[in-house]
């Protein structure tokens, strides 16, 4: 749900029409291709998945896009909280 307030955040009334997994920010691995995996068809299923797969970039999917929306940069507790949310991801 943040993501879609987001993407309608940034460009009004566009829906889900301009989602794609971790919105194309981390690249892809193996079968899993941002852009390539069924957005077009299903984003709601496919978000779902996002979230419960991988629920941290996921965040900072959106984060990253609100942040390049309004120009802004990271501070120093940004810095610790995405640090954090790396050591985290990397212990589960």
């Amino acid at each position: 749900k943040l993501r879609y307030k987001a993407l309608n955040h940034i460009e009004p009334g566009s829906g889900w029409s301009n989602y794609k997994c971790c919105q194309g920010m981390f690249g892809g691995c193996c079968c899993i291709q941002p852009g390539n995996i069924g957005e077009d068809s299903c984003p709601q299923c496919c978000m779902c998945a996002e979230g419960c797969c991988f629920p941290g970039m996921a965040v900072s999917a959106t984060q990253g896009m609100i942040m390049g929306q309004y120009g802004l940069g990271l501070d120093e507790d940004d810095v610790r909280l995405i640090r954090c949310n790396n050591c985290l991801q990397c212990l589960a």
